[in-house]
């Protein structure tokens, strides 16, 4: 288990490599990489804790893997379940939404629509007014008799909503996709009908906010399955345009990438992790605007209506998370602060999940015995 590194660095980092690659688990190490960024960007607020610090009240750190799953996870550590600001957390709340929207696509006596909404912007526009003006029209576009009228028409029953932004050459681009179901089979005319009174009254609400929004991606109206399960698919993932490896996260040796599109906030936690100091201010903006809103929406009556269990909250979730699973480690304060040291958590993790737990002590005794080699303890 003692695998030694050419680099001098570590002497676990080609190993760790070579199993994170090997079991597909880059993207956890990743996000315990941007985690650490974020930390970095925002030390005053909770994600500068998470999955850190020890819990109020508990003496050890523990290491459980659920038996039916092929990850590891710590219990008994603070979790700050900032999911705008914290890559790791916002893996575990995401996946729980995208599997509740695919259980809802999943009543296939419905018929599905996605729509996004987005409004005109100007590289100058701060992100705290552009969210206010789509928060406050998509709130005006859901009122009055116009709008009720349209959902008796249309038999349209419920929808979702989530919030997502990124940013381009053109500045912040906040948007917002709903995913609604209706009682009738969308046919071209019918989905026609949708598109028009919804481009219309989007464009007229918008204006209210005194923005605007162009006719063709104002507001986008799509019906086709593959886009909607794509959608769904891909809810809360990491990006995928990056070259970003593992063996980046373990040396921090900084990667040249292209963009494609605009950034999501992961991404210029990237970005600024490479030496962009700019990506670093946009990410601090972003959390700002961002923080204590809501990424997920249900329309009231829809949750009970498709019969999905009721709606826990970001922090329920992400305690929850932590709390199954059988123990395969038991840390004391003491190593947990070596592996702290270690900068290690995640590798950790990886090796938690996929080899015997007599290797994963051992692997434990070897990074505590190198850490204290290192300090001459």
């Amino acid at each position: 288990m003692k695998a030694k590194s050419k680099s001098g660095t570590n002497p676990h980092l080609e190993y760790i490599a070579k199993i994170a690659s090997a079991f597909g688990q880059n993207e956890l190490l990743l996000r315990f990489y941007l985690q650490a960024i974020a930390r970095d960007l925002l030390p005053r607020e909770r994600v500068a804790e998470c999955m850190r610090v020890i819990a109020p009240f508990q003496s050890n750190v523990e290491i459980r893997k659920a038996t039916d799953s092929k990850r590891a996870h710590y219990r008994n550590l603070v979790i700050c379940s900032r999911l705008w600001q914290c890559p790791v957390c916002a893996a575990t709340i995401t996946e729980q939404r995208r599997r509740e929207l695919t259980e809802a696509l999943s009543r296939s006596h419905y018929f599905p629509v996605l729509i996004t909404y987005t409004l005109r912007h100007k590289k100058a526009d701060k992100l705290t007014d552009l969210l206010s003006a789509l928060l406050s029209a998509f709130r005006a576009y859901k009122s009055g008799r116009a709008w009720q009228s349209f959902t008796s028409e249309y038999s349209w029953i419920g929808s979702v909503r989530s919030l997502e932004v990124t940013y381009a050459k053109n500045g912040w681009h906040p948007h917002i996709h709903e995913l609604a179901l209706l009682e009738i089979p969308i046919t071209p005319g019918i989905e026609n009908g949708i598109s028009l009174f919804i481009k219309k009254r989007w464009q007229a609400v918008i204006r209210k906010q005194e923005y605007d929004a162009t006719w063709e991606r104002g507001a986008d109206v799509r019906t086709e399955d593959h886009a909607i399960r794509e959608y769904v698919a891909k809810f809360g993932r990491l990006p995928e345009a990056t070259n970003w490896t593992v063996e980046h996260e373990l040396v921090k040796a900084p990667s040249k990438r292209g963009k494609i599109g605009g950034s999501t906030p992961m991404q210029l936690l990237i970005d600024y992790g490479e030496g962009d100091t700019a990506a670093g201010r946009l990410f601090i903006e972003y959390s700002s605007a961002f923080k204590g809103r809501n990424q997920l929406v249900w329309s009231r009556g829809l949750r009970a209506l498709l019969n999905i269990t009721d709606e826990l909250t970001d922090e329920q979730i992400a305690e929850n998370a932590a709390q199954s699973g059988e123990i395969l480690a038991t840390i004391t304060r003491q190593q947990w602060r070596e592996i702290l040291k270690a900068k290690c958590r995640a590798e950790l993790l990886v090796i938690a999940a996929n080899v015997p737990q007599e290797a994963l002590l051992e692997y434990i005794a070897d990074i505590i015995d190198t850490s204290e080699a290192k300090t001459g303890v």
